[in-house]
């Protein structure tokens, strides 16, 4: 019973990590305006269905966002560099979901998160060996 379930598992590993996308949205809080009658911009990425939400430090005037295209509108000076800066928000979000799949790790949100503040390491390692551990114990009890 407990070898089924490792092997459930294992299957489970390669089925998430095959159907898992992700995606990246951009929003603002209305209910945080700050002293400057700015609202702070957020970026929401959601992978497997699991959100992660950060905010990036960047604030927008209210009559600049465009909740459907997520970003500024306008040609301003402010809307084109928040834009930029949510692009490249967006650009090292899609290069960590590339690493994570070099890496041939298990696309998850604990996994970009931890990548994206910078620890990574310890759950690489954790992940690799758990997988590794199961696979030895389906090769050992001569399922696999």
């Amino acid at each position: 019973m407990n070898i089924l379930i490792q092997q459930n598992e294992i299957s489970n590993f390669k089925t998430k990590k095959m159907e898992s996308s992700m995606t990246i949205l951009f929003s603002v809080r209305q209910s945080k305006i700050n002293r400057n009658n700015q609202l702070p911009v957020y970026m929401r990425v959601t992978i497997g269905g699991e959100r992660f939400e950060v905010a990036p430090g960047k604030s927008v005037s209210p009559e600049r966002w465009s909740a459907s295209f997520g970003k500024a509108k306008g040609a301003t000076i402010e809307a084109k560099e928040v834009n930029a800066f949510l692009e490249s928000l967006a650009g090292k979000a899609y290069a960590i979901q590339w690493q994570i799949i070099l890496e041939d790790l298990i696309i998850c949100i604990d996994v970009f998160k931890r990548k994206w503040q910078g620890e990574d390491q310890n759950i690489i390692n954790n992940q690799q060996t758990r997988v590794a551990e199961n696979l030895d114990m389906v090769r050992y009890r001569g399922l696999g």
